[in-house]
């Protein structure tokens, strides 16, 4: 947790109220300059162990906390997202049935800015991202559809797979490279339910930064062509171009959501430039930004 103290009372709330009562529930607080340590030591658990470092991002705290870990499964929360009460008990069930390196679950998305910004109060994970299981690689890279609070994977997984980096280059995105490693080799588990909450509330980083939510784009997309280049996807998962062209195609929408026009045509050119035979999909696309940006300037014309 980092600067949790509005919402980390009720996540660990969530977890101490789980149906499957054998767990250990390890916090790390990242540096916190709020009141964060202070709620949590006030919590008496015999269950709980609270650990305070130097901050140092979500990835260090995760790995700070799971080398602490004696339990045979690792399941994460952020300082922010809720627990519904079955959610280990039903991935439990699940892991007993196959060999998983990843056992993930539908979440909803809870957006407590809603009624200010005209948005969608509630929305199923998997209505936005359609989720698979299995040996997925290639779903997985062509979009990330695991949400960190609803991963549950083996300690035994983490040495031998590594942790999740820490380095700047996937800050932000290190739990999406450290699935895209997992799934590299094992099979992973869908709990077709939803059992984690996921609250936007505007001081999520990745929600309140702009230039914070580019840059994760961005490393993404770097992640995605590193695969691409050294685990040689394309010939073996069956990524085409086409698959290329359009997650070119879709990063172009979200960079005209975040106003980064540059960045828009710099992945409208890659998008033609890996396939051109996609170039009615891009003119589409050019199409639908005109017709945005036009809509929005007669917009502001009106207000004036």
């Amino acid at each position: 947790m980092y600067n949790g103290e509005r919402f980390i009372l009720s996540a660990v709330s969530s977890v101490l109220k789980q149906t499957y009562r054998n767990f250990e529930l390890i916090i790390v607080d990242d540096g916190s300059i709020d009141d964060s340590e202070q709620i949590v030591s006030g919590i008496r658990d015999k269950r709980i162990s609270v650990y305070r470092k130097t901050n140092g991002g979500p990835a260090s705290a995760r790995n700070y906390g799971i080398v602490r870990a004696v339990g045979d499964w690792v399941a994460i929360l952020d300082q922010d997202d809720l627990w519904y009460p079955d959610k280990l008990s039903k991935q439990m069930d699940l892991a007993k049935t196959n060999k998983y390196g990843l056992i993930f679950t539908d979440a909803i998305v809870s957006n407590m800015n809603a009624a200010k910004e005209d948005l969608q109060r509630e929305v199923k994970l998997s209505s936005m991202y359609l989720p698979h299981c299995g040996f997925i690689l290639r779903e997985l890279w062509m979009q990330n559809f695991i949400l960190s609070s609803s991963a549950m994977f083996p300690r035994k997984a983490f040495g031998s797979i590594c942790p999740f980096r820490e380095d700047q280059a996937c800050f932000g995105v290190d739990d999406y490279e450290y699935w895209l490693r997992i799934a590299r080799s094992k099979r992973v588990g869908f709990v077709d339910q939803v059992l984690v909450e996921r609250r936007i509330h505007g001081g999520n980083y990745s929600y309140s930064n702009k230039k914070a939510r580019v840059n994760m784009l961005r490393s993404a997309m770097k992640i995605r062509m590193n695969y691409l280049c050294k685990q040689n996807i394309c010939s073996s998962n069956s990524i085409s171009k086409r698959d290329l062209s359009n997650i070119y195609l879709n990063l172009v929408d979200i960079f005209i959501y975040n106003r980064q026009p540059l960045e828009s045509i710099k992945y409208l050119y890659f998008a033609v430039s890996a396939d051109f035979s996609n170039i009615d999909r891009c003119l589409s696309k050019i199409s639908s930004i005109a017709r945005r940006i036009y809509k929005r300037s007669r917009k502001s014309v009106y207000s004036v």
